[in-house]
């Protein structure tokens, strides 16, 4: 039995979460004297918003194909081994575009890559995880949701 689950996913989660954070207060503090002045930023102002929705996208593609993948007769163990690799795949297709956003936000200056940071965040806080969401993806039943 995979005693535990929630708590170790919400550990994964909330130490994903700030190490963004902790990306964009870094930025934010070192910016100025990191960053040149008037950078022509043509390449990135297409390339961030790109990458950004491709990470929203690919993560929420990605994350409903392996979980359509994940069989119910698997045994409980199981099913939570594959969640655990998709969720952590998502996290990860969503943390990329906001580390490559604040990164050009700190080479560039321009506050409109940080909002691209912003806005991936916030798409990463809807994927916070929760015994109901679990529960609900995998399936459980009640049983297997209490295990959680």
């Amino acid at each position: 039995m995979q005693k535990g689950f929630l708590k170790t996913m919400s550990i994964i989660f909330f130490a994903l979460l700030a190490g963004q954070l902790l990306f964009i207060v870094v930025a934010l503090f070192t910016v100025n004297s990191i960053a040149p002045q008037n950078q022509d930023n043509d390449t990135f102002n297409i390339l961030v918003p790109v990458i950004v929705g491709s990470g929203m996208f690919i993560s929420n593609v990605l994350f409903k194909q392996l979980l359509g993948k994940i069989d119910n007769n698997l045994s409980f163990e199981k099913k939570i081994e594959a969640y655990r690799s998709a969720l952590i795949i998502k996290y990860v297709l969503l943390e990329v575009p906001s580390i490559f956003s604040t990164t050009v936000f700190l080479m560039s200056g321009n506050l409109m890559f940080l909002a691209f940071s912003a806005v991936t965040i916030l798409a990463f806080l809807v994927n916070i995880p929760n015994r109901n969401k679990i529960a609900q993806e995998l399936n459980l039943s009640n049983a297997e949701a209490d295990m959680l």
